[in-house]
């Protein structure tokens, strides 16, 4: 049987087409054009160290899920600045027992698939090197709606039913990875992703608006929330009982920021309103910044961090914690 030459270039063309097309979209077919032409831009930042590159799309994730967790608005949605991901690099997004913690992972990868389990991987066996950020009280949701849109409700907010709860999602170059057992393939883009904030409890990750209204933000709830994380870090480290200065905290709150320790309290205040909340049990103040003595110490009634540029922690052989405090320089 003779076929035509003509249909033979015809078919040859299509089959050319569609083995670039995988060539140039696909995970595994990815991995083997960066490996075959390189990455110039991204081969820069992996060799920069973790510290260094956060700022530059990490830092802006977590600000902006941040700043959505605290925002008082609910049924709305919160833009995300940068889903982006340079190669060698991989966000990810656990929740265990409804607590959420965003980790930036450095030389790591996205592998599997086939059957659909996605998983964190080592680029060419290196080590993987991870920070991450604690949100704190959380439940999340990923959209499950295959090749449609989340259903809008006669209430604007989205059916609750065109999601799922999943307990850890991947954020590779501009797609996003998930453990839950979605419709289709546990993998959407993420070009354009946004997070709806259904109500304070509850965060749902998509990647179209929906004619949602849009949430309105605390401004550098993160720089706020580094502030607290920071006093309650330094007070977990003197659980030691050796009469010594256990740790430091360097206090730099944005405006419009109070920080009090108050009724065994640590409380965060944006505006006279309370975002975040912990215990915090402080037995004294010593008598001086430089040479501190608990035996002039005075009793614990509370302290106000923005008053301060420095809070010296000390720990002592009873198990008790004492503060030293230095005045801002006026």
């Amino acid at each position: 049987m003779n076929i035509p030459l003509e249909k033979i270039v015809k078919w040859a063309i299509i089959l050319i087409a569609f083995l670039l097309l995988l060539f140039w979209v696909t995970p595994a077919y990815g991995k083997l054009k960066v490996a075959i032409f390189g990455n110039s831009s991204s081969d820069v930042i992996v060799d920069k160290s973790i510290s260094e590159i956060r700022n530059l799309f990490f830092d802006h994730i977590v600000s902006d899920y941040q700043s959505c967790k605290y925002s008082k608005d609910i049924n709305c949605y919160c833009p995300i600045r940068n889903t982006n991901i340079p190669q060698g690099f991989v966000v990810e997004i656990s929740n265990i027992n409804d607590n959420s913690i965003i980790k930036l992972h450095k030389k790591a990868t996205i592998s599997g698939g086939v059957v659909n389990d996605y998983s964190l991987s080592a680029v060419d066996g290196s080590d993987i090197t991870s920070i991450e950020v604690n949100i704190g009280d959380d439940k999340l949701f990923v959209e499950n709606t295959a090749y449609g849109d989340p259903t809008m409700l006669s209430d604007t907010s989205l059916d609750f039913k065109d999601f799922l709860t999943t307990d850890k999602v991947y954020l590779e170059s501009s797609d996003l990875y998930t453990t839950a057992d979605l419709k289709g393939r546990n993998k959407i883009d993420f070009s354009k992703g946004i997070i709806y904030k259904k109500d304070q409890q509850r965060t749902f990750l998509l990647n179209k608006i929906n004619d949602l209204a849009r949430c309105s933000t605390i401004p550098n709830v993160d720089k706020a929330l580094n502030n607290f994380d920071s006093v309650i870090s330094s007070f977990d480290k003197c659980n030691k009982k050796d009469n010594n200065k256990c740790a430091a905290f360097i206090q730099s709150l944005p405006s419009d920021y109070l920080l009090k320790a108050e009724s065994s309290n640590l409380n965060l205040y944006y505006k006279n309103e309370k975002i975040k909340s912990a215990d915090f049990r402080i037995s004294c103040i010593l008598n001086s910044f430089n040479n501190p003595s608990k035996e002039l110490s005075g009793k614990f009634n509370g302290l106000i961090f923005n008053d301060y540029s420095t809070i010296d922690f000390y720990s002592y052989d009873d198990g008790s914690v004492c503060v030293a405090v230095q005045d801002k320089i006026r």
